[in-house]
């Protein structure tokens, strides 16, 4: 998880491009654009996270 979740946060954030099609009536569009991603890492209370040491 260290790795994973930067300066203390059980999160990692990051932009990611995102390409979007639609199918309809055998009409076919696309969208590109970017997204925000965000990966939650989930703490249980037994856990006792202390948060990221470096």
């Amino acid at each position: 998880m260290k790795e994973c979740a930067p300066n203390g946060e059980p999160a990692y954030r990051y932009l990611g491009n995102e390409t979007i099609r639609i199918t309809k009536a055998g009409e076919t569009q696309e969208f590109k654009t970017q997204a925000l991603h965000e990966i939650v890492f989930t703490i249980r209370e037994d856990d006792h996270y202390d948060g990221y040491d470096g």
